[in-house]
């Protein structure tokens, strides 16, 4: 089945917005075209440090193709970094191929006073943290 690769990233990026908080602050994005003559050749887009949608639409037609999933490869490579320290990347099961969005673990901070150091190892004793 093709899909249409601007279409899929534009759903994706909707999606995002319902869960995380953070803007897009980078995108790579390699597509390996199959080419009959020489073997497969990657195409690779990059968009980096921009700071309003409107900078993404220009990027957004280079990737206005439809596109076939293979079996043994990703078609469609690529990472996109959001400005809270999510992540997206590209990952594909039996030709099938999809954006999927990781979310940064969260952070715990503990009071240095909660912490017992031994033999250059430390360990968190009981109370608060």
């Amino acid at each position: 089945m093709k899909q249409n690769a601007k279409q899929e990233l534009l759903e994706f990026l909707q999606g995002c917005k319902k869960r995380i908080e953070g803007k897009i602050v980078g995108i790579t994005i390699l597509y390996t075209k199959p080419n009959k003559f020489n073997g497969n050749i990657v195409d690779t887009y990059h968009v980096f440090n921009y700071h309003q949608n409107d900078d993404l639409y220009p990027y957004l037609e280079l990737l206005d193709f439809e596109y076939e999933g293979r079996l043994d490869e990703l078609t469609i490579a690529g990472t996109i970094w959001f400005s809270d320290g999510n992540y997206a990347h590209r990952e594909q099961h039996e030709g099938v191929e999809w954006w999927h969005l990781h979310q940064a673990p969260m952070m715990v901070f503990f009071k240095q006073e909660n912490f017992q150091f031994e033999n250059d190892h430390a360990f968190l004793t009981e109370g608060d943290y």
